[in-house]
């Protein structure tokens, strides 16, 4: 087979072996690909062995390569290359009798190469008579024979295989030219390829064959030629797909077809696959067709008996993602090949559920058409309807009340209610019939009747007698306010053990206004109604005879009875059938249920109601009645409606009749008949007064309703302050919470309820960090100053590992992020995508964020997972000035390997963005940005090399209202000035599209904040050495009639190495008052006078000065210890409220100094030549000493 020892060596990771091997003299560079020792060693990632082999010389064999002449100039090199690109066969030929190598390339690109992309032929057979090597490599490893397979150029393959090109060789990404070809369409080649022996099954480095590259591009005739060849149908790449799924996703019904006929298996399942948008794990191609909306593809493997029930790691199956995405013909045919139109998928959701949810109503008809259950729950107990009324689906609401969809069914929430909260009115008036219900945790009595008929356990104990009493209770109830039931049948009637009371209700009525179309009529329907008559009291009554014969039977409406539902019916219309009861039911019970479905309806007894007065007076707010009925000792906790008069109390806001009730008695725990607490009620009807009447009254403080909710998320929820000082002060729990994470806090600082943030704070605990993360993701900034006034922790992340920073930069809420960075939040903390805060601030175009978080020194450079930096996602986007802005930064050109911003640039054709960066590159070869020193208002400082002399380079920003020509006529002066205590300014370089650039001497120990911040001064400088040394730095400055305008600790910098050890930086240039970090900005060293507007003076930089030494002698940075709002403190500078003060041991003259430097009035403050004066003295006095 062509095999070496060395290659056998290789392939099995005998590393030793193969070191042995090549001390012995095997070769290993000139066979071909597919038993080359390299080749095989890369592809298995033996990482020892590929470097043993990299490092073996070539030998060049003599008799199968034309030495070169070595005096060939390389441009003629260069040339034959050019010439075989542009078809010049005679330049071709000329230069290859002088001598040329024939496998000379130019820029990677060898002659050959060039003949096969351009389909020269007689240059490419003339190319390799001279000894050309047709197995070249240029770059990514792409041969002449590739590019030729690529571009279907027939012939020139067909050349290159007679000399003996490697058919099976790969690329730099492990793709072979039959991957290529099968790749792009080129069936004849690859039939070429195959003849020769390609191997149809060639994976690419990430797993992907021919065949799989095929089927995704829709070649069905290469799939062909290619399952012919035997290639596996069913291999997948490394993400888990296979051939099948990428006909299904590109709708390539014709490749899903060739596939099936050679055999595919139409049910195979995706392996580990993640897909763009959603896991594939564990998918046919039956449910990514379904999903993609691919008709014919579906029909295709229908045909092949694709199973439809097959469900997905995440739950999904193709009805469920057919018709989440609205595909009504997909849907359609689904149904058509017996698909379950009921089945559940993630969440317990159906078809129906999604479709409603998704708006797809053609979806939503042709579901009910096949009987798809309308009142079906998910995992949350919500039906479609819920979904449809939450979203304010008018038609599909409509459509499922017309299919009989249960208004009231819905576990937590009501459609109503839904409904409600969304504010869809017309959706509210299509449901006002609708009343709440509780949760019935027994099912429904047909289904009850059934188990216990079965003789199965059940939760609900059954009593017929209790039952019936129960039912028609509930009928007295509904006919006592003149309303109808109206379809009433056992399923209707739901058990439960969650109330005391009774555990039977009834519910879904008075929902229908009469039963006018065949789908409506059941085995309950009352004779006349049946006939087309409209509902009744008495029709209502007929329906409980027939549940009360069910009480007696435990069998459902005529059971044993012949004939089919019509039979049936039409023999109920005529009256010649009627429920009947057990062989040993009571004789009372028996007349009760013959009288109740006599055919005739006026013969039928009536209800019989007596109301509840005490729960009347309170509903109507009747106090007298009230205090009457309590006197006469009517017990104050008799239900009504499943509701106690101090309920209704509560419900109608009547604050004087829940204060009697209480007095009387009221029972403050008891929940209506659907779960909810009066203290509940009180809060959604926003009644502080009541809440603490029911708080002091012993209200269950915690207690929630069906929905759980508790009192005080309520009431934070919906910023009701009072209502939540009287739960905090009852000590509620603060940290039940609506669904993980979500407290009360949380949810307060997500509406935006400062006040509630406000009295939540003091309470807060680890868990309820999320606030933070809420309120700077929504852009609440006062809530944040509060959250970081009470020392939340400002690096807390949520579950993807994002800071509130990172949230406050991806929104662009520039305010809390430069609060954020104040308070000292990391501007390079990663979220679980090793994505930073700048990252996602330049991804979506938020300039000023950008702006902010350089000046706060974020890591320009660091790479996401994938290798993107800022400036490639900013390039990616197309964000010109955030380009700018990093460029200016100084930003790497070359960030990463994987991603070259400037290729990126071109590739989506951005010409403004590919011009800076092609510019910065031109700069950066320049003056080479060696290491960050620092960023600031005036621009940031970079490391450099000028000249073979370290320098600092500082790149100035142009505020507004400056010119480069401005500039360069503010430092030119500069430029001259030759002091040791002033940092030189070595040039000046002005540049089109960069900032201008002051070229600077380079101070090594950095900065004076940061060196009294690390370590108290040592023995070899003094305060009083520091001093001095600042003080004749301006004294140089004024005497050339120079304001230095930026005078702080930080632009005070430090070296090790030269002479003068500290020199003043940043004078003279235009400033601009820009507040980030209040202790590294220019404005706490700002004099009263220039913060009231006026223009820097000699006089304001005394007042720096004198900032400056009440941080050398308390090391402290200004105003650092006061607990004063940022904003609080330069209002109080600005008129003379406010000073540093200087510690208790300071010597006088040296407070004297100060003091004068800060004055408020600047005409009173001393000149520099004084201050120098009285500091030498010092100085000499203190050597004499």
């Amino acid at each position: 087979r062509g095999e070496t020892a060395i290659f056998k060596a290789a392939r099995n990771g005998h590393a030793q072996v193969v070191a042995m091997l090549l001390a012995a003299g095997a070769q290993i560079h000139h066979q071909p690909h597919d038993v080359n020792p390299l080749a095989i060693a890369k592809k298995k990632g033996y990482r020892n062995i590929v470097q043993l082999l990299e490092q073996t010389p070539m030998v060049i064999p003599v008799v199968s390569i034309k030495v070169p002449n070595e005096s060939t100039p390389l441009a003629d090199q260069g040339t034959l290359a050019q010439a075989a690109a542009n078809n010049k066969y005679d330049l071709v030929n000329q230069l290859l009798g002088k001598g040329v190598n024939p496998n000379a390339s130019k820029m990677g690109y060898g002659a050959l190469y060039n003949a096969a992309w351009g389909n020269n032929v007689r240059i490419a057979q003339l190319l390799i008579e001279r000894n050309a090597n047709v197995n070249q490599q240029g770059w990514f490893g792409i041969t002449p024979f590739m590019i030729a397979c690529m571009k279907g150029h027939e012939e020139i393959v067909k050349v290159l295989l007679k000399a003996n090109a490697f058919v099976n060789a790969t690329d730099a990404w492990g793709i072979s030219a039959i991957f290529h070809a099968a790749s792009l369409g080129h069936a004849q080649i690859v039939s070429l390829l195959l003849q020769h022996g390609a191997d149809p099954n060639q994976p690419s480095d990430v797993g992907t064959t021919p065949v799989l590259s095929a089927s995704k591009n829709g070649h069905a005739e290469v799939v062909k030629y290619l399952a012919a060849a035997h290639a596996d149908l069913m291999k997948t790449n490394k993400q888990g797909i296979f051939p099948l799924v990428m006909a299904a996703v590109n709708d390539a019904s014709d490749v899903a077809q060739v596939l099936l006929d050679a055999g595919a298996d139409v049910n195979q399942l995706c392996q580990k696959s993640i897909g763009k948008n959603a896991d594939y794990t564990g998918c046919t191609a039956l449910i990514i067709a379904a999903a993609a909306g691919s008709n014919n593809t579906v029909r295709v493997l229908l045909a092949a008996n694709a199973n439809v029930e097959i469900k997905s790691k995440i739950g999904s199956f193709a009805l469920l993602d057919a018709a989440e995405h609205g595909h009504v013909n997909i849907v359609d045919a689904l149904i058509n090949a017996h698909c379950d139109v009921n089945q559940r998928g993630k969440d317990g959701k159906t078809a129906i559920h999604v479709a409603a949810l998704r708006d797809h109503e053609p979806v939503v008809k042709r579901l009910l058409q096949a009987y798809a259950d309308v009142d079906i729950c998910d995992k949350f107990g919500n039906t479609a309807l819920y979904y449809a009324a939450s979203w304010g689906r008018v038609s599909i609401v409509q459509l499922l009340l017309d299919f009989n969809a249960t208004i009231t069914l819905s576990e937590k929430s009501s459609p109503l209610e839904a409904a409600s909260s969304s504010k869809h009115k017309e959706v509210l008036n299509m449901l006002a019939a609708s009343i709440e219900m509780e949760y019935p945790d027994g099912g429904n009595l047909f289904e009850y009747l059934q188990q216990i008929r079965l003789k199965h356990h059940t939760i609900v104990s059954f009593n017929k007698l209790r039952f019936a009493h129960a039912i028609t209770n509930a009928i007295v109830d509904l006919h006592a306010h003149r309303l109808l039931h109206r379809n009433l049948t056992s399923a209707k009637v739901l058990l439960t053990t969650t109330t005391s009371s009774t555990p039977v209700k009834v519910t879904d009525y008075c929902l229908r206004q009469d039963t006018d179309n065949v789908a409506g009529m059941t085995f309950w329907t009352a004779p006349e109604v049946v006939a087309g008559h409209p509902t009744s009291f008495e029709s209502d009554v007929y329906s409980l005879g027939v549940i009360l014969s069910e009480l007696d039977t435990l069998e459902p409406p005529y059971h044993g009875v012949g004939g089919d539902y019509w039979e049936t019916m039409i023999a109920v219309k005529r009256g010649e059938l009627r429920p009947a009861v057990s062989k040993v039911c009571e004789e009372w019970y028996r007349d009760l249920v013959n009288s109740c479905v006599q055919f005739d309806a006026k013969e039928r007894p009536s209800a019989e109601y007596k109301e509840n007065e005490l729960a009347k007076a309170a509903f109507v707010g009747d106090k007298t009645l009230v205090k009457r009925l309590l006197l006469e000792n009517v017990n104050p906790n008799a239900m009504k409606q499943g509701c106690t008069a101090l309920f209704y109390a509560v419900k109608t806001n009547n604050t004087a009749m829940v204060q009697l009730l209480l007095l009387g008695g009221a029972n403050t725990n008891i929940s209506s008949w659907f779960g909810r607490p009066p203290l509940i009620a009180a809060i959604y009807n926003a009644n502080d007064k009541i809440v603490k009447l029911l708080i002091d009254s012993g209200a269950e403080i915690n207690a929630t309703d069906k929905s759980r909710i508790s009192p005080l998320y309520l009431a934070a929820e919906r910023g009701y302050d009072d209502i939540v000082q009287h739960l905090l002060a009852a000590n509620a729990d603060r940290m039940q919470c609506k669904r993980e994470g979500q407290f009360p806090l949380f949810i307060a600082a997500a509406n935006g309820h400062a006040n509630v943030v406000k009295q939540l704070l003091p309470y807060i605990s680890q868990e309820e960090k999320a606030g933070m993360l809420q309120a700077s993701s929504n852009g609440h900034y006062d809530i944040v100053k509060r959250l970081l006034q009470v020392k939340v922790p400002i690096n807390t992340t949520n579950q993807k590992k994002q800071t509130a920073l990172f949230l406050a930069a991806e929104h662009g809420h520039l305010h809390i992020m430069e609060e954020l960075v104040a308070c000292g939040a990391n501007v390079d903390q990663l979220d679980e995508f090793g994505q930073s805060a700048l990252f996602v601030a330049a991804r979506f175009g938020h300039q000023e964020s950008v702006a902010a978080l350089i000046a706060a020194n974020a890591s320009l450079n660091h790479c996401n997972r994938n290798g993107v930096a800022p400036i490639v996602v900013a390039t990616a986007n197309g964000h010109t000035e955030i380009v700018r802005k990093l460029i200016e930064a100084g930003a790497s050109l070359t960030p990463s390997k994987q991603f070259d911003p400037i290729k990126v640039a071109k590739s989506n054709d951005y010409k403004d963005i590919l011009q800076l960066l092609k510019e910065a590159h031109a700069r950066a070869n320049e003056l080479p940005r060696l290491k960050s020193l620092g960023n600031g208002n005036q621009g940031f400082v970079y490391l450099s090399n000028f000249h073979g002399q370290d320098v600092a380079v500082k790149s100035i920003f142009l505020h507004h209202g400056d010119t480069a020509l401005t500039l360069d006529a503010a430092t030119q002066a500069l430029v001259k000035l030759k002091s040791p205590y002033l940092v030189e300014i070595i040039a000046v370089k002005l540049n089109q599209l960069e900032p201008p650039q002051l070229i600077m001497e380079y101070m090594d120990a950095g900065h004076l904040r940061h060196y009294l911040y690390k370590k108290p001064l040592p023995k070899d400088h003094s305060i009083l050495d520091f001093a001095l040394c600042i003080a004749r730095g301006i004294a140089v400055l004024h005497s050339n009639n120079i304001v230095h305008g930026a005078l702080k600790s930080t632009n005070i910098l430090l070296s090790t190495k030269l002479s003068g050890s500290i020199k003043l930086a940043g004078y003279g240039l235009p400033q601009k008052l820009h507040v980030t970090n209040p202790v590294e900005n220019t404005l706490c060293w700002t004099a009263p006078e220039i913060l009231l507007g006026e223009k820097p003076t000699f006089a304001s930089d005394m007042y720096a000065l004198g900032i400056v030494l009440v941080e050398l002698e308390t090391l402290a940075a200004p105003y650092s210890t006061l607990t004063m709002d940022f904003w609080e403190v330069m209002v109080a500078i600005k008129n003379g409220w406010l000073r540093p003060e200087l510690s208790a041991h300071c010597e006088p003259w040296y407070r004297s100094i100060v003091e004068v430097c800060l004055l408020q009035d600047p005409d009173a403050r001393p000149s520099i030549d004084v201050v120098v004066k009285v500091l030498e003295h010092q100085a000499d006095d203190a050597l004499y000493a």
